[in-house]
């Protein structure tokens, strides 16, 4: 069961995109360095260049984000997508220990 929760979002840039984008130095109070993260795009998700049908879309279609724990409360993440991306991507993190 998670224990915490949070959100990110990925800046895949402008016009050709890109497939990866990264965010570094997310903070979260709760997280510690040996803390289990989990990044997934929720159903309802919406973000200035994206509607909540073009984020279920995105993650049906070979996207996946991935956190690498830094330190207590502070974290980095990646999102790959099979898709060349623009603008922004809002997703949500959960933690547990």
């Amino acid at each position: 069961m998670a224990t915490g929760q949070g959100t990110v979002t990925f800046d895949f840039g402008a016009q050709p995109g890109s497939t990866r984008a990264t965010v570094t130095g997310v903070t979260a109070t709760g997280i510690s360095a040996t803390s289990n993260l989990e990044i997934y795009i929720g159903g309802t998700d919406t973000t200035a260049t994206h509607n909540a049908d073009e984020h279920r879309l995105i993650g049906a279609l070979g996207f996946g984000a991935y956190p690498t724990v830094k330190s207590a409360g502070t974290f980095d993440a990646e999102a790959i997508s099979t898709l060349s991306l623009t603008g922004t991507i809002a997703c949500r993190f959960v933690w547990a220990d």
